[in-house]
């Protein structure tokens, strides 16, 4: 019974008659606003909703007086930056988080501070670009692309694994002494991975030197 229990600005008055689709129950909550509202109890115990909604909104107001940017697309390209590295429930998580990407404390802990390294987006079909795929999201490694540039470098950053290591062709190039389109070259003409990356340069695998 978590009558009477506090849970950040929400106090528990009573269960709540109604319940979720799935079947999850509900909790009729006292705001310390003094708003009254029927809350999941999933979302209380984890912490989920602090509040009737005002915390949210004060929370954006105290961002809209620091920069006046909430909202802007830059804004909301650095809070969907974060949440693909932090929030599990994002879909996109497993790509970004899952794997170990994250975004440097400079940039997580201040939007001014990303808005100042990266500036506006230079036009609507721009979106946040890292260099180096395989590592975070921080100054020098971020740009600002558009959909021409990102497939470039995808290209670029293909994955390539030999035996249990898997890194970027352009790693492998520099780690083998090749260019990445040598490499690029012989995966076009159906050479392995294997074969591609550690061919010398000028030898021949069968009777075509690459």
């Amino acid at each position: 019974d978590l009558t009477g229990q506090v849970f950040n600005r929400l106090t528990v008055l009573f269960r709540a008659e109604d319940t979720t689709k799935d079947g999850q129950r509900c909790w009729y909550c006292k705001c310390q606003c003094g708003q009254e509202k029927s809350i999941r109890e999933k979302n209380l115990k984890r912490g989920l909703t602090q509040s009737c909604g005002c915390l949210k909104k004060e929370r954006t107001g105290d961002a809209n007086r620091r920069h006046g940017l909430t909202g802007t697309p830059e804004h909301v390209s650095w809070v969907l930056m974060k949440r693909r590295c932090y929030n599990q429930h994002e879909p996109k998580y497993p790509y970004y988080g899952g794997r170990g990407i994250t975004v440097c404390d400079r940039w997580r802990e201040s939007f001014e501070n990303f808005y100042a390294d990266m500036g506006k987006k230079p036009s609507p079909h721009h979106t946040l670009e890292r260099l180096r795929n395989f590592e975070g999201y921080f100054p020098g490694n971020v740009i600002w692309a558009d959909k021409k540039t990102q497939a470039r470098n995808t290209r670029r950053n293909h994955l390539i694994t030999i035996g249990s290591v898997t890194k970027p062709m352009a790693a492998w190039a520099e780690e083998k002494g090749h260019q990445s389109s040598t490499i690029r070259q012989r995966l076009n003409h159906d050479w392995s991975d294997e074969d591609a990356v550690l061919t010398p340069v000028g030898a021949k695998r069968g009777n075509r030197p690459l």
